[in-house]
């Protein structure tokens, strides 16, 4: 057995001495030798050991002779000599790459098992099993597509091990952490495979290695989700058309010839990978919409699991299942099924993503059929209670304007004097004693009670709408306060305006000394901010709501670098003006000093008191550096960022478009601030519920999913070969709609494109018929009646 050892480990070291040498050395044929001898004599069974993975490489393995150096051991590491010689760099038609082809396809014909050795090891410290590279994930990102024939053919002809090999390689999964941003993150083979946009060894891998389609790693990820995860974190143009290339590949089943089983298998497992829910419970589809990948989502949901076209009627439907697309999670109707459900726990929905993401992105997302149906659905049945909250909002903040205008009347003002004995001011409406103040201000705190409270029954017991956009608590709010279309600026001012109508209403009624409605100023001023909530609804309002609250984010990293210069300059200005030959009190402490340094900024201050200065020419001088720094490199910054941020919310569409796209989204924005609020009973589900097979924790299973049926013909192309009659029918019913009984004249150029629609596919009726009634200068559509439409059936 040592013998054995001593030998293996000998073939290491002959790697070893490959790797260091160069192309001119003699070394090749002696190693080729050492490998052939070592392989006739049948002892390749200890090449998988213990001892020997586990062991260190020493001089006695390298044959060092007494005159050379000798060289620290080196550990094996649990690498097998398959790996090591895959890892050699190499130089294509050099004599070591044929040298180290040599030695690979010697490893290959004896033992081919060991292209799947998989080697687990422990962290110490977190105690965590990882799992490495193997030698078929090196073979697959080198795209050796050679030399994957030949391990998996040679790995056929062992067919007593065959059940063993397919249980292997459908658990290999390196997971180290230092794979995560690259094409090993999907850690399985099929799944580095899918990275890689080769189709070649993606087949290889399905048909000689008899890898499952569906096999996940360690997070629960498909090669769906690893390859939506991989294009996210590769900004490459190039990759992205490669992973849609490879998406289009595998979701339309191109690979079914690669493996063999019943006629429907290939179907049943491709449906199957758009239906699995990885560790953070989400679909490809959901995965795809939360990183921001729009084109691959276009390509899921045009899919047969989410793209439905019913062409039994004549009114070719369109079903979409918008399962993920709605915001509430789909209930059973037996609460005593003993089966798991469809949607379990955390329900993060697509509508929830799309209101977390960037102007640009947003549009493209809110732009898909299904989206902006559910939006315009939802819109439907929550307007009229928006539009109720609406009024009833300028109504109260109205009341409570007068309110503040008739509390701030006063009866004496306090005397700022030494020898005033008045110090409190007395106001000529007193809350619990003037009745129309008393009221408002009592309507006021029930509101805002209200208001905390549904608050805290939200977080407590709805608990929807909790996607985070980051792991890390500080950066998720940053990031959803930084959003344009998110709701999280307004609830801080709704929480704030309640916050400040009970205290004010609570220290007003006691009659404390030192409150003068402060609390109320804040509220008057966050209530009328609050019309912006409403007004982003309405399409004229709906892009200045969105720039006003970006353009407050860019003021506020403004104001932190103007305060900067302030403080210093108003320091320094204070310091110079010191026993001034001047009356004046400007300068008299330091907050003066900031006070007035802000008006000379804005422009409305006089500089004459700096010539009163003990030294005016320094005055002057950082009077003159502070206008530069400010007034002219800042505010034109300013300038800037505001124009940047407009460009930024309008460049993704033009005109019309823009606006119409920015007040879908702000619609979007209100549907999910409703929704996080109002019990389940109150909310509107679109769509309906039918009885589709979805897959559920590894099994199929029968369930009741979340549809919704279309009968217009948007961005969606039929096929259908049949009489220029029937064609007409068809498109006759889809104009039922207009119930007149006017019977409109049928032109030439319509007829003519009757007689030919008998002889090609069908590909939109209604567009093509009003670009030729355009040609003559008429621009209607054809509308016709149900007498007009008989003469056709």
């Amino acid at each position: 057995m040592p013998d054995k050892l001593s030998k293996a480990r000998k073939l290491y070291a002959c790697l070893e001495k490959v790797a260091d040498s160069k192309d001119d050395d003699q070394t090749y044929d002696i190693v080729k030798k050492k490998f052939k001898r070592f392989f006739k004599k049948k002892i390749s069974d200890v090449l998988f050991q213990t001892p020997l993975l586990h062991g260190h490489i020493t001089d006695a393995d390298r044959e060092k002779k007494s005159t050379e150096e000798p060289k620290e051991d080196v550990p094996i590491n649990g690498e097998s000599v398959l790996l090591r010689a895959l890892l050699i760099p190499t130089l294509s038609c050099s004599e070591k790459f044929t040298s180290v082809d040599y030695i690979i396809n010697k490893l290959i014909d004896h033992v081919p098992e060991m292209i799947l050795h998989n080697n687990k090891y422990t962290n110490e410290i977190t105690g965590k099993v990882y799992s490495s590279i193997t030698p078929l994930h090196v073979a697959v990102l080198k795209e050796d597509s050679k030399l994957l024939y030949r391990a998996g053919h040679m790995l056929t002809k062992k067919g007593d091990k065959l059940e063993h090999v397919i249980d292997k390689i459908n658990g290999i999964d390196a997971n180290e952490e230092t794979y995560q941003n690259t094409l090993m993150m999907a850690g399985t083979p099929l799944g580095v495979a899918t990275l890689t946009c080769n189709v070649e060894i993606f087949c290889l891998i399905l048909s000689h290695f008899h890898s499952e389609l569906t096999i996940v790693n360690e997070k629960g990820d498909n090669i769906v989700h690893s390859l939506i995860k991989c294009t996210h974190r590769n900004p490459d143009p190039l990759y992205k058309e490669k992973s849609k290339s490879m998406l289009n590949f595998i979701l339309n089943m191109k690979w079914r010839e690669c493996i063999k089983g019943k006629p429907g298998a290939a179907r049943e497992e491709t449906r199957l990978l758009l239906m699995m829910k990885n560790e953070e419970k989400l679909t490809p589809l959901q995965l795809a919409a939360k990183r921001e990948q729009n084109e691959l989502f276009e390509i899921i949901l045009q899919h047969e699991v989410y793209c439905l076209k019913d062409s039994v009627d004549c009114t070719h439907n369109v079903k979409y299942d918008i399962t993920e697309v709605e915001t509430l999670a789909l209930e059973a109707e037996d609460s005593n099924d003993k089966h798991e459900h469809l949607q379990t726990g955390r329900h993060e929905s697509i509508l929830e993503y799309v209101a977390l993401q960037d102007t640009e992105s947003a549009f493209r997302f809110a732009d898909f059929l299904p989206v902006r149906k559910v939006i315009r659905a939802k819109w439907q049945y929550y307007r009229y209670l928006f539009y109720g909250w609406f009024a009833f909002h300028l109504v109260f903040i109205s009341l409570l304007t007068v309110v503040a205008l008739r509390r701030s009347k006063l009866v004496s003002a306090p005397d700022n004097s030494a020898n005033s004995t008045t110090d409190k001011a007395i106001f000529r409406y007193i809350v619990n004693e003037d009745m129309f103040v008393t009221t408002v201000g009592a309507f006021g705190v029930f509101l805002g009670c209200v208001f905390i409270i549904w608050m805290l029954v939200r977080f407590i017991a709805i608990r929807r709408f909790e996607a985070k956009a980051s792991p890390k608590v500080l950066r998720n709010f940053l990031i959803r306060w930084a959003m344009p279309y998110s709701n999280l600026a307004f609830e801080f001012y709704f929480f704030l305006l309640s916050i400040c109508l009970i205290l004010d209403f609570s220290l007003a009624s006691s009659s404390v000394d030192w409150y003068e409605n402060y609390f109320l100023i804040v509220a008057v001023i966050a209530g009328w901010y609050l019309v912006l909530f409403f007004l982003q609804s309405l399409k004229p309002f709906s892009f200045f709501t969105v720039l006003i609250q970006k353009v407050i984010l860019d003021l506020m990293r403004f104001s932190f670098v103007m305060s900067i210069f302030l403080v210093a300059f108003s320091t320094a200005m204070s310091m110079i003006m010191q026993g001034a030959d001047t009356t004046d009190d400007d300068f008299e402490h330091f907050g003066k000093s900031v006070v007035k340094m802000l008006t000379v900024l804005l422009g409305i201050g006089e500089m004459d008191i700096f010539f009163q200065a003990r030294q005016p020419i320094l005055a002057l001088l950082v009077f003159v550096l502070f206008v530069l720094l400010t007034t002219i490199l800042l505010l034109n910054a300013l300038i800037a960022l505001m124009s940047n941020s407009c460009t930024d919310l309008m460049r993704s569409q033009g005109g019309a478009v823009g606006s119409k796209m920015h007040s879908r989204l702000q619609k979007l924005s209100v549907i999910l601030f409703l929704e996080s609020y109002l019990p389940r009973c109150c909310c509107k589900e679109v769509g309906e519920k039918k009885d589709k097979y979805r897959y559920t924790e590894g099994r199929w299973r029968p369930r009741r999913i979340l549809t919704n049926v279309y009968s217009k013909t948007e961005n969606v192309t039929f096929f259908s070969r049949t009489s220029p009659a029937s064609l007409w029918r068809q498109w006759f019913r889809k104009n039922k709609m207009n119930k007149t009984e006017k019977t409109l004249e049928i032109s030439q150029h319509e007829r003519q494109i009757c007689d030919k629609w008998g002889q090609v596919d069908i590909v939109h009726i209604e567009t093509e018929v009003v670009r030729h009634n355009e040609a003559e200068g008429n621009t209607r559509k054809l509308n016709v009646c149900q007498k007009c439409a008989k003469r056709f059936r």
